[in-house]
């Protein structure tokens, strides 16, 4: 889910950039705004949600587990 709003976002963004007037508030203040958040905070998010959720599902919640130790 929050995968589909980082891809959200970033088309906002490049959306926003594409407007006239080229010196404007949306193509030089919003949409590198909005590229950042989608690229630099909501993808790394979602992918590491991901791998934790994988994590979970796999059983292995604690390092002692994956090496056998007791």
């Amino acid at each position: 889910m929050i995968f589909l709003a980082a891809i959200a976002v970033i088309v906002i963004g490049y959306i926003c950039m594409a407007q006239p007037p080229v010196d404007g508030f949306l193509s030089l203040t919003l949409a590198p705004i909005l590229l950042v958040i989608g690229y630099v905070f909501l993808i790394p998010a979602a992918l590491l949600m991901k791998s934790q959720k994988e994590l979970d599902a796999s059983g292995a919640s604690s390092p002692d587990q994956e090496t056998g130790a007791a």
